[in-house]
C-alpha cells in the first residue's frame, strides 16, 4: 500500500499578503522587508494578476536613476502568474516548479 500524496492545501499560506498593481515599489519593498517574505501576489480584487519577487525589486533597483517611490508594481511584476488549485497534488506542483525554476506559486481557489 502506498502513501497518499498530500495536496497543496496542506502547505499553502492561507492568508497571504498581497499588493495592488497600482501601488508603488517602495510600498511593496517595505512590506516584504517587514514581513520577511520574498514573493507578493499582485491582485486586482480577488484575482491574481501578477507576482512580485524580491529578485524583481533588486533588478529594478539596479537601474540608474531608479526611484522606488515613482515606479508602480505593474511595471515590474511578472504578469499572468501560474496558479494551482489548493487540491493539486504537491508532488506534481513541486516537479513543475523545479523544472521551470519557479520560486513560488499562487493558489487560486
Amino acid at each position: 500500500m502506498s502513501k497518499s500524496i498530500p495536496s497543496v492545501r496542506k502547505f499553502m499560506t492561507t492568508t497571504p499578503f498581497t499588493v495592488e498593481p497600482q501601488a508603488v515599489l517602495s510600498e511593496a519593498h517595505s512590506l516584504m522587508r517587514e514581513k520577511h517574505i520574498r514573493h507578493l501576489p499582485v491582485c486586482e480584487g480577488a484575482t491574481v494578476v501578477g507576482m512580485l519577487s524580491d529578485g524583481d525589486l533588486y533588478r529594478a533597483q539596479s537601474i540608474n536613476g531608479f526611484d522606488a517611490s515613482k515606479v508602480s508594481i505593474k511595471d515590474v511584476m511578472v504578469s499572468g502568474p501560474y496558479t494551482v488549485s489548493p487540491d493539486a497534488p504537491i508532488d506534481e506542483v513541486v516537479q513543475e516548479m523545479a523544472g521551470k525554476k519557479y520560486g513560488s506559486r499562487a493558489v487560486a481557489k
